[in-house]
């Protein structure tokens, strides 16, 4: 039997997906005061892996020293009720960031993060009545209560992805702040783009790589996963032509969809989302954000 002690988790990025937590794993990973877990960026434990048992997601922090903050980026836990209950059992006092970034835009990102994968096979229209996950996992005013009403709001730090790509010095300083870890100049990886995604050149060979990779991170097989991508397998089959953009009729249809999202994240950061509203013709984006100065001042209260 596996006995490890237990880690002292300090935080979670809860994604959702395609809206720049890879980004922020990677700049995150050059702080000195923070550990993640080892081998793999998403353990998936709380939501696809939980029956291995809590001492096989603390393992993967056997090497955190004492002092250091553990955390995970965990995009997929965003839409999952059984990841809140779990989280909360285990770690009742856990902070959280969520990225906030255009759900129009990020619907058609996760599409092609899966259709590089070989994991969907059909243009973009028919994907959305096939795999309804595509929007279900963006709707930023089903899920975002539901982890607040069990942690908390004060436990919550909302980022947007445009921010990021604008000013991604002020977001770092805002999630150490949060985390009541010391600024860090922001690295070099953090102004370049993370994790993009095209159509791959063979969906056979896709869905194969993309099937075994996740069996093998099941049996915590890391290692081979991480030495196949740095031989430069994965370009064996990916890089392929780039996927069409989204109809203007789409984009009008799923801007209706997501408006009650973008009330709620309105209301609740105090944002002008007005650029994600159906027939705004502004270029997406929020339009203002709370006072960056006031924000970084009150984090650095709570941590004192």
């Amino acid at each position: 039997m596996l006995i490890v002690n237990k880690p002292k988790l300090g935080f979670i990025c809860l994604g959702p997906q395609r809206t720049a937590s890879s980004w922020l794993q990677e700049v995150l990973y050059q702080h000195d005061a923070i550990c993640f877990p080892q081998g793999v960026k998403e353990t998936m434990f709380f939501d696809h892996r939980y029956s291995n048992g809590i001492d096989w997601y603390n393992s993967h922090f056997s090497n955190a020293k004492a002092g250091k903050v553990c955390g995970e980026i965990a995009p997929t836990y965003f839409d999952s009720a059984e990841a809140t209950e779990r989280i909360a059992k285990h770690f009742p006092t856990l902070k959280f960031v969520i990225l906030a970034r255009n759900p129009v835009d990020r619907v058609h990102s996760l599409y092609r993060h899966h259709l590089s994968k070989g994991r969907i096979r059909c243009g973009f229209d028919e994907a959305l009545d096939r795999f309804p996950f595509l929007v279900h996992s963006g709707k930023y005013s089903l899920h975002c209560p539901r982890w607040e009403s069990k942690f908390g709001h004060q436990q919550f730090l909302y980022l947007s992805q445009d921010q990021v790509s604008i000013s991604p010095q002020v977001v770092l300083d805002q999630v150490c702040d949060f985390l009541c870890i010391k600024r860090i100049t922001l690295p070099a990886i953090g102004r370049e783009k993370v994790n993009s995604a095209s159509a791959p050149r063979s969906l056979m060979l896709a869905r194969a790589f993309s099937f075994t990779s996740t069996a093998m991170r099941s049996f915590r097989l890391y290692g081979i996963v991480n030495l196949a991508k740095r031989m430069g397998l994965k370009s064996v089959f990916s890089g392929g032509r780039q996927v069409e953009p989204m109809s203007d009729n789409c984009r009008r249809q799923l801007e209706s969809e997501f408006l009650q999202d973008t009330k709620w994240l309105e209301n609740r950061l105090g944002w002008d989302l007005s650029s994600w509203r159906p027939n705004s013709g502004k270029t997406s984006g929020p339009d203002s954000f709370e006072n960056l100065g006031e924000l970084s001042r009150r984090l650095t209260d709570e941590c004192s």
